[in-house]
């Protein structure tokens, strides 16, 4: 990857590198104001942040089609089986959480069975947590897909920034993203597993959720820029 800092590129190619981050930041603090304007709860700030794994996820299979085109495809392919248990697990774990506690007292049951079953039927797995996802979505409080479009157009940016016009991602092998986006939702998700567990455990004081979200916040932002 290219050494040169920010300060020693043109001012074109630092607006480059930087407009992701902030992109980045703006994505984050939606979920900020959901908090302070919209009552928004630590429920709310859990599934949202699932729900961005879902959004990586999908750009590491554009960057595997970008590298190499063929190759790509068959490695996204490969990457959408277990990445996709990876979430529902994760995602389910969450709902059992929730319900077991009384928190969320409606059993889950996923809508388009039929269209489930026909993408099953060809090996494409990412559709039950993009189901999930659309389940939770139904439930969701008013604003909610807000920072769900936000963080799309933010990683957004940051695939057109990093892997296409700057060519950073040239130096990479498609093989090394197949399990590249772990490590940055694993750590993500403990810190904001357990600072929901908290908020809840204290029964949501207002200052424990900007606490979260401010720490996710600086969280992502320095593991941002590594995943690329």
């Amino acid at each position: 990857m290219d050494s040169q800092s920010p300060t020693s590129l043109p001012h074109s190619q630092q607006w480059l590198q930087r407009l992701p981050l902030l992109a980045l930041m703006a994505a984050n603090l939606i979920p900020l104001y959901g908090v302070l304007a919209w009552g928004w709860d630590a429920v709310n700030l859990v599934i949202l942040f699932w729900i961005e794994n879902l959004i990586i996820g999908g750009y590491v299979m554009l960057r595997m089609v970008v590298l190499s085109p063929l190759k790509g495809i068959v490695l996204s392919y490969i990457f959408q089986i277990h990445f996709s248990i990876f979430c529902a697990f994760h995602g389910g774990f969450i709902y059992l959480m929730l319900y077991d506690t009384g928190i969320w007292p409606e059993q889950m049951s996923l809508s388009h069975e039929g269209v489930i079953d026909s993408f099953f039927g060809v090996g494409i797995v990412y559709i039950l947590p993009l189901a999930m996802a659309d389940y939770y979505i139904q439930r969701s409080p008013d604003f909610f897909l807000l920072p769900i479009i936000a963080m799309v157009i933010s990683h957004g940016l940051s695939f057109i920034s990093y892997s296409i016009m700057s060519g950073e991602e040239k130096l990479r092998n498609a093989s090394q993203l197949m399990f590249a986006p772990y490590k940055r939702i694993i750590l993500t998700q403990l810190v904001v597993i357990v600072g929901g567990a908290l908020t809840l455990m204290f029964e949501q004081p207002m200052a424990l959720l900007v606490v979260l979200v401010l720490v996710k916040v600086v969280f992502d932002l320095k593991q941002h820029k590594a995943s690329y």
